[in-house]
């Protein structure tokens, strides 16, 4: 990754939350906050602000987050799949060894975001503004970037097959490390895309080239 990301600014002592339920009922502000082992369902927060919370081995069901303003939190081996996020700020976040299939960032701004080693299948980032977000290792597919705007977005390793980014430009995206298999893009967005040879020939016939083979 050529681009620095910031990583959270995490306070030096989190203070143990067993409650979560409770504490956003009394209040839309959490900061400081150690969060392990918890079952966090049917949970709708709107306006909630996270700031500098650790969770660990928590599981999300069916919960909506609506406008929410995160800033410096690490998700570690959690599951949050089908997770809501909706017109949201996220800065500085890491997602480390997450279950997070069909998660959902439409029309949000995410930057310094990492993913790392993420079942991230079937997820949304449509509406989107991506910058500095590194995904690594992460499976991505059937996953959709739909009207995004991408700056110093990064795929490293990662398998996005079969996964949509119409309407997105992929200007100095680098897809040469990971797998994209029957991507559906723009046409005239694909313009600066970085790809391996192989990925290069795939691509070729989504703009209508017939590749002859040498005799």
């Amino acid at each position: 990754m050529k681009e620095k990301i910031e990583t959270p600014r995490m306070l030096k002592e989190l203070v143990p939350l067993f409650d979560f339920h409770k504490e956003v009922c009394e209040e839309s502000y959490l900061q400081g906050y150690s969060i392990c082992d918890l079952l966090i369902e049917e949970e709708e927060l709107p306006y909630l602000h996270l700031d500098s919370c650790y969770f660990k081995n928590c599981v999300f069901e069916n919960c909506t987050c609506e406008n929410i303003d995160m800033v410096d939190l690490i998700f570690e081996n959690c599951e949050i799949s089908n997770l809501h996020f909706l017109d949201g700020a996220v800065h500085r976040i890491q997602f480390k060894n997450c279950r997070c299939m069909g998660i959902e960032f439409s029309n949000c701004t995410l930057q310094n975001v990492m993913f790392i080693n993420c079942n991230a299948r079937y997820s949304n980032f449509s509406g989107s503004k991506l910058k500095q977000v590194y995904f690594k290792e992460c499976e991505l597919s059937s996953s959709s970037f739909v009207q995004c705007s991408f700056s110093k977005i990064c795929f490293e390793n990662c398998k996005l097959n079969e996964s949509e980014f119409f309407n997105t430009s992929l200007h100095s995206v680098d897809f040469s490390t990971s797998s994209i298999d029957g991507i559906a893009v723009s046409q005239n967005m694909l313009e600066g895309a970085i790809v391996n040879s192989t990925q290069a020939l795939e691509l070729a016939k989504l703009l209508g080239l017939i590749i002859k083979e040498d005799i």
